[in-house]
């Protein structure tokens, strides 16, 4: 009996070391497969992230182009301008939503869809059931799952304020804001080039631009006009620029306006969203980050719990083993105590029952 006993604990004991070595194995496993993972969804959420962010410029780039296309009615009536606003904001984020969705769906669900793979038979190669692995197979990953870009051009847009008042560009104020933006233009000059033809060209440029500077300089050229040639010709002068004056207010239609509104709208909606590529590539990155982490989550979860079976028949065998050398003891003991009595019972045999 205490040999059969001593056979069964030999026999766990080799299978509690069998278990040690694969609970180790499984919590090397473990570690590499989780670092592997880690880095590999690391470095697709960075390709995404440039992805998205080059995506993102090209569409903006094309941002008036894309706002050409909204063909609401336009109206210059101010209590009716906000709710065009509204809807161009709305307009807007949908199609630039949609022209990132169409662009990037299907490289970003290819990039997921290798590494979902990826992840599924790496942890199907350390489970040793046919049932775990099953169960891992059984796994699938979202299929509605798509990214939000969420630009929300309502909010960001909010402060634009357009300007479609009829301004005459031969005006003394249109005149003056040309001649202050080339006044804020930076000029450089190189001491190569400072030769006579480039000094003429340069004293005539300053003689144009001074022309423009005031109103006063308006009126000396209209006196001076006006004692060379005469009335006549300044009646005929005054008639040329109130002819171009003409022009340019029955030229400012509706759909000029629009046109400029539009335009107005495109250059600052631009310069908003250049300030969010950062944010939204950010935000796409973490989205697809998120994505695959809960996958990698829900396929590991059965190494863990192999894991941990293995963990419990280890403690099992600890306590079997533990019992079994428990019930050995007491066999010994028992058996010494057996083998003394025998001793004792021979003795005295010999000595009271066995007569010469």
């Amino acid at each position: 009996m205490i040999k059969k006993t001593q056979t069964i604990k030999k026999e766990c004991q080799e299978k509690l070391v069998e278990m040690e070595e694969k609970n180790i194995f499984l919590e090397h496993e473990l570690r590499s497969m989780t670092h592997s993972a880690k880095e590999r969804i690391r470095h697709v959420s960075e390709d995404v992230y440039k992805r998205v962010a080059q995506t993102l410029n090209d569409e903006i780039k094309r941002l008036y182009t894309l706002i050409e296309e909204f063909d609401r009615p336009f109206t210059s009536e101010r209590n009716q301008i906000p709710l065009y606003k509204q809807d161009l904001h709305r307009w807007v984020e949908e199609r630039l939503g949609s022209n990132l969705q169409n662009r990037l769906h299907t490289a970003l669900h290819n990039s997921l869809d290798t590494v979902h793979k990826e992840i599924k038979e790496r942890v199907k190669t350390v489970l040793t059931t046919n049932e775990r692995r099953s169960d891992v197979d059984s796994i699938v990953p979202r299929s509605n799952f798509t990214i939000s870009y969420r630009l929300d051009c309502s909010n960001l847009c909010s402060d634009f304020h357009e300007d479609i008042q009829f301004k005459f560009s031969l005006g003394l104020t249109s005149l003056w804001e040309r001649f202050m933006q080339n006044e804020k233009q930076p000029k450089y000059t190189s001491s190569s080039f400072l030769n006579s033809s480039n000094d003429l060209l340069t004293t005539a440029n300053n003689l144009a631009e001074l022309t423009s500077t005031s109103s006063f300089l308006a009126l000396g050229a209209s006196a001076l006009i006006w004692r060379t040639v005469g009335w006549k010709m300044l009646g005929i002068v005054a008639g040329i620029y109130g002819s171009f004056y003409l022009y340019e207010k029955l030229m400012w239609t509706k759909a000029a306006q629009e046109r400029a509104f539009k335009r107005q709208y495109a250059d600052y909606a631009s310069s908003k969203m250049k300030l969010i590529v950062d944010l939204t590539s950010g935000n796409a990155s973490a989205q697809v980050q998120q994505e695959l982490s809960m996958y990698f989550a829900q396929t590991v979860r059965y190494v863990a719990i192999e894991k941990d079976d293995i963990i419990d028949n280890i403690q099992d065998l600890k306590i079997e083993i533990h019992q079994l050398k428990s019930y050995i003891d007491k066999g010994k003991k028992i058996q010494k105590q057996g083998d003394k009595i025998n001793n004792e019972l021979n003795q005295f045999t010999k000595q009271y029952l066995i007569t010469d």
